[in-house]
């Protein structure tokens, strides 16, 4: 029991004023220990009154308890950019100003490596190479337990420089039964139980290509071509001399 009057007139019972709320008591020391838990406490005020032996029965003394409600629990942080299920495809871009995160989930890890990428040009999202053969950026992983899923994990693609011209490039929070190479080539890429993570970095606008010069092939001068106004053929013994203007006298 509990009083919720400061003139101790009516008890009630502790867990309709604090729900939830016990009491220990250890009568042969006359230590009482109150417990309330933090789930739906509200602020309020609460008072015992310890009372006198027999021969003391006048003396009072009020314990009074002042009860505070508690801080209401921050909700979770939702991960941006996080694949939750296979056939989903987020479209994302990245920049040197504006780093991308995105997240697979424990069930879903991270396909290919954090040194390689799928270069999407194509838009099959299966052509794996090299990331620093498309742009020079690097991808690190962090699970950070606190505030996501167990397991989950965070990834930080890290854009260094814009690339010459736009990449385009590809991730997939692949699902376990698709992550055979060999279960993946069975399969129409429509059909994966995978999450695509699209990723594009537009082009360095201070970048210009070199101007291509086209390389002439001198063209080889006929028979025809060689003989100029005023020459002459002939034949002796059946070979063809033609007789230049000039007087030179080539054989064919």
């Amino acid at each position: 029991m509990i009083y919720e009057d400061e003139d101790c007139s009516t008890a009630k019972p502790l867990d309709q004023v604090f729900p939830g709320a016990t009491r220990h008591d250890d009568a042969t020391n006359h230590v009482y220990k109150l417990t309330i838990p933090k789930e739906g406490r509200t602020t309020k005020a609460a008072w015992y009154q310890c009372k006198g032996s027999a021969r003391n029965s006048n003396t009072l003394c009020k314990v009074k308890i002042n009860v505070t409600a508690a801080r209401p629990t921050p909700p979770t942080p939702e991960a941006k950019n996080k694949c939750t299920a296979g056939g989903e495809e987020l479209n994302l871009s990245a920049s040197p100003q504006l780093p991308l995160t995105f997240v697979c989930p424990n069930d879903l890890p991270l396909k290919p490596s954090e040194t390689r990428v799928y270069d999407n040009r194509d838009g099959q999202c299966t052509n794996e190479v090299d990331l620093s053969s498309l742009v020079d950026a690097t991808l690190s992983g962090t699970t950070q337990v606190d505030t996501l899923a167990p397991g989950d994990t965070t990834y930080t693609l890290t854009v260094r420089k814009l690339p010459p011209e736009r990449a385009l490039l590809c991730y997939r929070c692949a699902g376990q039964s698709a992550s055979s190479d060999s279960f993946r080539k069975s399969r129409n890429p429509d059909d994966e139980a995978d999450c695509l993570v699209k990723v594009t970095i537009e082009a360095d606008p201070t970048s210009t290509s070199p101007p291509t010069t086209p390389t002439e092939t001198p063209s080889t001068p006929t028979t025809s071509s060689a003989m100029s106004k005023g020459s002459t053929v002939m034949l002796y013994r059946n070979i063809p001399i033609v007789i230049l203007a000039a007087g030179a006298i080539y054989r064919i």
